[in-house]
C-alpha cells in the first residue's frame, strides 16, 4: 500500500485498530521472550501477520501462527485488550458470543471474506510451485517433482482462482478438481472449507457449502448471474 493509500485510511476503522497500536509496541518490550516457548523472530512474524489480517480481509492466520500468538506475553496482551473491548468487538463481528480469547479472535478474522482467503491460499501455493520450477534442484529428475505435472497444477490453480474472482468464462472441470484434491493444497482447502463452512455458505448465499466442488458450483452460478 502506498503512502497516499495510507493517508486515505481512517484512523479507527473498527475497534481492532487500537489493538494494532498495542501489537506494534510488543517488539520494544525488554525480556519479553525469557519464559516463552517460541523464539523472538517467530513471535514478531506472527504479530506482523495478525496485523496484516486485521487490515486485509484476504490475509489468513494459520494454525502455526495461532499457536505462537497463544504463548506468553503476546497472548496476555491480546486477551487483555479483548476483554476491555468486548461490546465493540461483538458489534463489529456481529456475533452473540463474547470474544475474549486469541483463538476466538483468529476464528472471527478468518471468517471475513473467506473466498478471498482461499484465493490467498491458492496464490501462496502457486508461488511455492513456481519457485521449485525455477530452481535447479535435483528434484527435477526424480519421481518426487515432475515439471510437467507442476505446470499442469499451476494452470488448474489459475483457473480456480479465476472462478473465485468471478472472471468471465472462468471454469474448472472434475479433472481439475481431482488434480487439486490429490495435491498437498487439496487437504488445506478441504480443512478450510470444513472449518469455515458457515461463513462460506453465507458468502455464497447457499444453504451449505461442504466441499470444493460445491463452492465452485456456487461461484460459477453467481458469476453467470452477474454477467447476465
Amino acid at each position: 500500500m502506498s503512502q497516499s493509500d495510507d493517508a486515505l485510511q481512517p484512523l479507527c476503522v473498527h475497534p481492532l485498530e487500537k489493538l494494532i497500536g498495542k501489537l506494534s509496541t510488543y517488539k520494544d518490550i525488554p525480556d519479553k521472550d525469557a519464559y516463552e516457548q517460541f523464539i523472538a523472530q517467530d513471535k514478531l512474524n506472527a504479530v506482523d501477520r495478525l496485523i496484516r489480517s486485521i487490515r486485509n480481509k484476504s490475509a489468513l492466520i494459520d494454525g502455526q501462527d495461532c499457536a505462537i500468538l497463544n504463548d506468553g506475553l503476546i497472548k496476555l496482551m491480546i486477551e487483555d485488550y479483548l476483554r476491555e473491548n468486548q461490546p465493540e468487538l461483538q458489534a463489529y463481528f456481529q456475533c452473540s458470543q463474547a470474544i475474549d480469547k486469541v483463538d476466538q479472535l483468529i476464528n472471527q478474522l478468518n471468517q471475513l471474506d473467506p473466498v478471498a482467503k482461499l484465493i490467498a491460499i491458492l496464490e501462496q501455493h502457486q508461488e511455492k510451485i513456481a519457485k521449485r520450477l525455477e530452481s535447479n534442484c535435483a528434484l527435477y529428475h526424480s519421481h518426487v517433482f515432475k515439471p510437467s505435472a507442476a505446470n499442469k497444477k499451476l494452470e488448474v490453480i489459475q483457473r480456480l482462482i479465476g472462478v473465485f474472482r468471478g472472471h468471465d468464462g472462468a471454469a474448472v472441470d472434475d479433472g481439475d478438481l481431482k488434480i487439486v484434491s490429490q495435491s498437498s493444497i487439496g487437504k488445506q482447502i478441504d480443512n478450510f472449507i470444513v472449518t469455515y463452512q458457515s461463513s462460506l455458505s453465507k458468502h455464497c448465499k447457499k444453504d451449505s457449502i461442504k466441499n470444493l466442488k460445491a463452492l465452485v458450483i456456487a461461484c460459477e452460478k453467481s458469476n453467470k448471474q452477474f454477467i447476465n
